[in-house]
């Protein structure tokens, strides 16, 4: 927790969110009439950071699968009682942890772009901590933990971390058919499917919501 890298991601993190409620020019989907700062905008900001946290996740995940063999003392390391399953997991836990640290960032920023004064108040709901909690947990931190167990898997399996990030690529690109795939009624099914995130699966129930509903 004390590298570069988090305390970078953290202010990425924290400024995408904030710029997506407080700049007209950074959106992370249509709010259909919402405030601003509604639940509707905070679940869609929780699932497009979700898969922008795997690209900084991943030079955590990387360094938990493969430093010990990059620094060869993955030989001392099978030397002890500790089991490889045990092992592996434990690293991952780690890096999840860290993970999942920038990406509540994100909820930061959001929190406090609503505070803008150039922000209309007529689109500005009161503030809910529980919509953050909820959000955070039920919608952002299993999203964020199917994407890391992909990438890190990958990166054990293989042992290179070229096809850890090939396999980044390969969830955007997937997140993108399925975005593609919701406007089609008969496919929405299978752009839940395919949508590791469950991005799709979440916005297809909750795209015809009323203004009401939304806030």
């Amino acid at each position: 927790l004390k590298s570069r890298l988090f305390l970078f991601g953290c202010i990425i993190f924290l400024l995408l969110a904030f710029l997506g409620v407080a700049s007209p020019n950074v959106q992370f989907g249509p709010l259909g009439g919402a405030n601003y700062n509604s639940p509707f905008a905070l679940v869609q900001t929780q699932i497009a950071m979700a898969m922008i946290g795997v690209l900084v996740g991943a030079a955590f995940f990387n360094s938990a699968a493969l430093r010990d063999t990059d620094q060869r003392m993955a030989e001392i390391i099978d030397s002890t009682r500790i089991t490889k399953s045990a092992y592996v997991i434990g690293r991952f836990i780690g890096a999840f942890v860290a993970t999942y640290l920038v990406f509540l960032a994100s909820s930061v920023g959001f929190a406090l772009a609503a505070f803008m004064p150039w922000l209309d108040p007529e689109l500005i709901g009161p503030f809910n901590l529980s919509h953050y909690v909820y959000s955070a947990v039920a919608i952002g931190l299993p999203a964020l933990f199917a994407n890391s167990v992909i990438v890190y898997s990958l990166a054990v399996l293989t042992r290179d971390q070229r096809i850890a990030y090939a396999g980044i690529i390969g969830l955007l690109v997937l997140y993108q058919v399925a975005s593609g795939m919701l406007g089609q009624y008969d496919n929405r099914t299978a752009a839940a499917l395919v949508d590791p995130s469950a991005g799709a699966a979440l916005f297809d129930v909750i795209q015809y919501w009323t203004v009401f509903e939304r806030n």
